[in-house]
């Protein structure tokens, strides 16, 4: 695959994301979005926040180093 076209794929992914999201957040049930299942997910396991931040600690560094 072309480089275009793997830039191409991920922001059709981000964007499908975002918008999937969005239509947690509208479709009435609450807790259901990313954000809220991974801030109650943290505070039933609180290791999962230390693990979150970390690996995403790892993303960044690797992008951007």
């Amino acid at each position: 695959m072309s480089n275009h076209g793997v830039t191409v794929l991920m922001c059709v992914l981000f964007v499908g994301i975002v918008l999937f999201d969005v239509y947690l957040l509208v479709d009435g049930k609450k807790g259901n979005t990313y954000s809220e299942r991974m801030r109650h997910f943290g505070n039933i396991w609180k290791p999962f926040r230390l693990i979150v931040s970390f690996g995403f600690g790892l993303l960044l560094g690797h992008w951007y180093w």
